[in-house]
């Protein structure tokens, strides 16, 4: 028979367990914990849509990767998809400005995270 200092010890490192499991499944259904720009907005939707798309080719372009997500009914406002995906290509191929908006991005990344 355990003696009872044993039995407090297995009980705390079993809610320890627990604890650290329970923190850790909040932190990765909720994503990433801020996104402040919209780089990480773009790397965020990028390793969603590699988990989900493993197939997807290394040198795609985001139109092209938008729409493969588009075919899996993922819910988005798609227009507003397009229109941050044409704002963030030109940042980063026309030398424009870093786009403020990234909701639409970001809102598909977590639809994709969500969906099985």
């Amino acid at each position: 028979m355990l003696d009872t200092l044993t039995e407090v010890t297995l009980v705390a490192a079993n809610f320890f367990v627990y604890a650290l499991f329970a923190y850790q499944a909040r932190q990765w259904r909720a994503g990433p914990a801020r996104v402040t720009g919209a780089p990480q907005a773009f790397a965020y939707l990028e390793t969603e849509l590699r988990r989900k798309l493993p197939t997807l080719s290394r040198g795609f372009t985001w139109k092209e990767a938008v729409g493969e997500a588009r075919k899996l009914g993922v819910t988005a406002d798609w227009s507003e998809v397009g229109n941050e995906v044409d704002a963030y290509e030109a940042y980063r191929y026309g030398g424009e400005r870093e786009p403020v908006e990234f909701k639409g991005v970001l809102a598909l990344a977590k639809g994709l995270r969500g969906s099985r």
